[in-house]
């Protein structure tokens, strides 16, 4: 299972791990390596903690596999400039294309933005990536026309790409909370499992399936059963 959370500057190094590897998979015959090896040299993650210091209106959200060890296996990061939001950069480690993971980040970009007000997205993608051009489309992109050309990047030529938000906001509000419901539920079924006593105080299980979730929050915040 693959859990969607907000990132920080915690998963800065596994965050920059995942671009490394994304950029060197997808950029394949597009940016020579040498450029792809020098921009994205390891560094620990100092240039994602950077970000956050000094991109205040940038969010981050990371992909987690569930499982010992399995850490982030995806990012997307996205803001807005006004009415626009614009998505900066989405990348999963390539032992994770073709599972979802990249649609499920997708999925809560638009309906964080969406659910901000925001009219529009946008995002910029090489216009030799046929793979994420197709992608994009299938989330609902088209090319507005804009072209760009990265002199630092071996001139490669890239695209913008837009879609409206307008009619999403409230399709996605449903979607949002069917999904983090989801998650909820199995986290705390994973609790349950885990020591049956305290959990089932709020989480009714019969036959080892969840029956009734009852969740209430005091002034601190703590969770308790109700």
């Amino acid at each position: 299972m693959v859990v969607i959370r907000a990132g920080s500057t915690a998963d800065a190094a596994q965050v920059a791990a995942v671009q490394r590897e994304g950029w060197f998979a997808a950029y394949e015959g597009i940016i020579p390596g040498e450029i792809i090896d020098r921009v994205t040299a390891p560094d620990d993650g100092a240039r994602v903690r950077q970000s956050f210091r000094t991109r205040p209106w940038q969010r981050m959200i990371v992909a987690m596999a569930s499982g010992a060890n399995a850490g982030v296996i995806g990012y997307a990061s996205f803001g807005a400039d006004g009415r626009v939001a614009e998505l900066y950069a989405l990348y999963v480690r390539p032992a994770w294309w073709s599972t979802g993971t990249g649609r499920a980040l997708m999925e809560r970009v638009l309906a964080r933005s969406a659910g901000n007000g925001y009219s529009a997205i946008t995002l910029w993608v090489l216009r030799d990536n046929r793979r994420a051009r197709r992608f994009y489309e299938r989330a609902g992109f088209t090319p507005d026309g804009a072209t760009n050309v990265l002199t630092g990047l071996g001139n490669v030529i890239e695209l913008r790409y837009r879609r409206s938000l307008e009619s999403l906001a409230e399709q996605l509000e449903g979607l949002v909370a069917m999904t983090d419901a989801r998650q909820i539920a199995a986290t705390y079924f994973e609790a349950w499992r885990a020591d049956p006593v305290p959990v089932a105080n709020w989480m009714h299980v019969e036959d080892g399936k969840i029956a009734r979730i009852q969740v209430a929050f005091d002034a601190r915040g703590i969770a308790g059963g109700s």
